[in-house]
């Protein structure tokens, strides 16, 4: 069993190019940059549960694939511990729905820092949470890190071109990934919200670049541009040469969004 987990956190470590441990902002940087936020592998699945880890660096490893905030935090948490961080996954409830969200809580130099590697969000390095508020600008998206007013807790907002997008209120008890199962299952509905539309978010050194249905979004030096892509050929150019994602399976998720009745260029 120990072998068996030293086989498949090496493993975990290899997929994000590192041999040994290099520090948790390097991790977290790596991490953030790899591992893409995106719904295909969920709108690809067969069942309403995560993927196994394995399942999952597959995806990294050959589909340039990766996931959503239970499956890029709660394994990363893992590897952190495999690592010995002090780390604990933390529940947030989004827009007022309890483990919307999940997010992780690091004893970073004798302080606790938030990493947020799920979010789709530029979050290149744990956040303090002893020197709050915080404020990060991304093209049309603000993000605001704060106190909140339940104790314990903490509040991240989320501001789109302007106007309100979610609020996350980050609640202090420790979690497992398995308290959030029936949070997954909603979240792999496929008739739900989540899974109606197709997304993909890809974080890079010099910024963002977002798939969302049939528009490309890309953001540089704080600012967004936004191109529409008027078929199927575009969409798939857009994801391997902005995104950076050739191996994508792209036109099997638009496919079988398509068997839904979800036109992403409606």
């Amino acid at each position: 069993m120990i072998q068996e987990a030293d086989r498949l956190f090496r493993r975990y470590m290899q997929a994000l190019g590192w041999l040994g441990d290099p520090g948790l902002v390097e991790l977290v940087r790596t991490h953030l940059i790899k591992v893409p936020v995106e719904n295909v592998s969920a709108i690809l699945a067969d069942k309403r549960a995560l993927p196994d880890v394995e399942t999952f660096l597959d995806g990294i490893a050959n589909q340039d694939l990766g996931g959503n905030a239970f499956t890029n935090n709660g394994y990363f948490a893992e590897l952190l511990r495999y690592l010995d961080y002090d780390v604990e996954l933390l529940a947030a409830d989004r827009d007022g729905v309890p483990f919307g969200h999940a997010v992780l809580q690091v004893l970073h130099e004798g302080r606790p820092h938030l990493v947020d590697v799920g979010l789709g969000a530029p979050f290149y390095e744990p956040l303090p949470l002893d020197r709050l508020p915080l404020r990060i600008e991304s093209g049309d998206w603000h993000y605001a890190l704060e106190a909140h007013s339940d104790p314990g807790c903490f509040a991240l907002t989320t501001t789109f071109q302007g106007g309100p997008a979610s609020t996350f209120v980050i609640r202090p008890e420790p979690r497992k990934l398995s308290e959030f199962s029936a949070a997954i299952r909603d979240y792999l509905d496929p008739a739900g919200a989540a899974l109606g539309r197709l997304r993909l978010t890809r974080i890079f050194t010099w910024g963002v670049a977002t798939i969302d249905n049939a528009t490309v979004a890309i953001t540089r030096h704080n600012e967004t541009q936004r191109q529409a892509l008027g078929d199927l050929d575009a969409l798939a150019d857009a994801v391997e040469g902005e995104l950076q994602l050739p191996r994508a399976p792209i036109r099997e998720a638009v496919a079988t969004l398509s068997r839904r009745r979800v036109d992403v260029f409606a």
